[in-house]
């Protein structure tokens, strides 16, 4: 009866042995490797970043720089081309007169771009290239997983130009 306590014992450290590190490392770990996940998966996207921005693009030419693009919408017309090739979808913009004095007007835009990271950048680069008469004010990014199930990105974009 003692040996069968003791071989009871011995049997009950060894499951202990071998499934408290797997409960503890399931619910301790799992957020390190998640975590460890995530940072490979930004670097290789900051990696194709810079092969990207570094490659040739072709994008249409943009109005002249006197002209005022945000009151009458043409900024949408003009960044539409860059989106579809860099497969970006306009879901908003939100002109607005901010104060004018005189002849001169100031306006303000919110422009609601979605896309992947890398082909929001793209765009954001061709705009700041190309648009120097208008000025972002504000840039955020914004991603929900419970709400984007086919994983884009959402950037938005506040602009403002004097006209």
């Amino acid at each position: 009866m003692a040996i069968m306590k003791y071989h009871g014992g011995i049997i009950k450290i060894a499951v202990l042995l071998v499934l408290f590190p797997i409960i503890l490392g399931k619910s301790t770990f799992s957020k390190t490797i998640q975590l460890s996940k995530d940072y490979k998966r930004i670097k290789a996207l900051e990696e194709q970043l810079v092969k990207k921005a570094s490659s040739p693009q072709t994008f249409t030419p943009l109005p002249s720089r006197e002209e005022s693009i945000i009151s009458d919408g043409r900024i949408v017309v003009t960044v539409d081309q860059a989106c579809k090739e860099n497969n970006v979808s306009i879901k908003q913009y939100e002109p607005r007169l901010l104060d004018s004095e005189g002849d001169y007007k100031l306006y303000s835009a919110n422009l609601l771009l979605s896309g992947n990271y890398v082909d929001l950048i793209r765009t954001l680069k061709y705009m700041e290239d190309n648009m120097k008469t208008m000025k972002i004010s504000t840039l955020t990014f914004n991603y929900d997983e419970k709400k984007m199930k086919d994983k884009k990105v959402e950037m938005s974009l506040s602009f403002m130009q004097v006209e």
